[in-house]
């Protein structure tokens, strides 16, 4: 479940980009046996932009998932390659594995979080058989 936590903006100030969403995107199939690594996009949505005095910060919260900061407030996605490889094609699939991202609307002047949301967890199952 994706929860808003909102931060008060000083009296006067102009209005915010507000972040209304946040999600996530999981490119998982295929054998990924050193072949590819598993991708996974946490995206968010953002009414009123300004890249001038904010930006959007991502934080990995579980699993393989990475960071990164000073994105566009403008609504988009980061592709992540989290690296990890496994083989997605032929079962028994017996292992899985996570990623689960906090989407943040950040003040550039003071770094202040005004805005933050958390994406699903994505999930791959996979198979140790048939990778080396």
């Amino acid at each position: 479940m994706n929860t808003a936590i909102l931060v008060g903006q000083p009296s006067g100030a102009p209005s915010v980009p507000d972040l209304t969403s946040a999600f996530i995107q999981s490119d998982s199939g295929g054998n990924l046996c050193g072949g590819g690594n598993w991708h996974v996009t946490p995206a968010w949505t953002v009414t009123n932009p300004d890249d001038t005095n904010y930006q959007i910060d991502i934080d990995g919260i579980a699993g393989v998932a990475g960071s990164t900061s000073g994105r566009s407030t403008v609504s988009g996605g980061w592709n992540n390659d989290t690296g990890f490889q496994g083989n997605t094609s032929n079962g028994p699939f017996t292992e899985i594995e996570t990623a689960q991202y906090r989407i943040k609307l950040v003040r550039k002047s003071d770094s202040v979080v005004i805005e933050q949301m958390d994406t699903d967890t994505a999930s791959m199952s996979y198979s140790l058989e048939g990778c080396a």
